[in-house]
């Protein structure tokens, strides 16, 4: 008699994120033998559209993205799968993925003053970032309010918009030489100016995405903007 085990049937894994960097950086960290990379979309809008082709058991879902965020793409996932075959069974995790190493600068800009409670989630969601991805301990500057002026920048800066019950923007600014250690140190052999582009605009979502978490609903963010080069286009509102 044949007492032999018969092998588990792999789990679909559908990756939906904006960033390259972090799309790679999960396939390559997902320990589970079971799971089988069935797609990766880049927003929300592609990912509802793969859903349906490839049918996953799970799903890792960036929250702000381009045409579709991430909410409101979990929201449609199981509503386009039941208009497809009469369905609601589907699978849909969020997967917090963080990153980083050394100084950074951000700032934000406002109508009225952060309270220092407030302030501590910028610098706490910067270095969780760069402490999990580099895997040392990151070194933080004081962060500031600009209210007049040009604010501080270096080579390339990720500019993301806020709205509602605040107003302004918060930014990441980094040089070149930093931000090629950090792609090391996650692995990346890519250290082209698009992938160093792309990193930036991640850096400044995930510090984002943490205060939008903390502040609740209405602190609103924009997929983030990337200016490269060019110091002059780093303005306040």
């Amino acid at each position: 008699m044949d007492n032999a085990v018969a092998p588990k049937a792999s789990l679909k894994l559908m990756i939906v994120d904006d960033s390259n960097i972090i799309r790679r950086r999960i396939e390559r960290s997902q320990q589970i033998a079971r799971l089988e990379v069935v797609g990766a979309a880049s927003n929300g809008r592609a990912a509802v559209e793969m859903f349906l082709r490839t049918q996953p058991d799970v799903v890792t879902m960036d929250l702000t993205m381009p045409e579709m965020d991430g909410i409101e793409c979990v929201e449609e996932l199981p509503r386009s799968k039941r208009l497809k075959r009469g369905r609601t069974d589907s699978s849909a995790s969020h997967l917090p993925i963080d990153s980083s190493t050394t100084r950074w600068k951000s700032c934000c800009r406002r109508l009225e003053m952060f309270k220092e409670a407030e302030i501590r989630t910028f610098i706490e969601g910067t270095t969780n970032y760069f402490e999990t991805s580099a895997q040392q301990s990151a070194t933080v500057g004081s962060p500031y309010l600009v209210t007049d002026g040009k604010p501080g920048a270096y080579e390339y800066t990720g500019v993301i918009g806020i709205t509602g019950a605040r107003k302004g923007v918060v930014y990441f600014t980094a040089p070149r030489g930093m931000l090629t250690v950090l792609l090391m140190r996650m692995q990346e052999t890519d250290t082209s100016d698009e992938n160093i582009k792309d990193l930036v605009g991640e850096v400044a979502n995930t510090i984002s995405g943490n205060a939008r978490r903390d502040f609740g609903k209405n602190f609103t963010i924009s997929v983030p903007i990337v200016i490269a080069h060019d110091l002059e286009k780093v303005t306040t509102p």
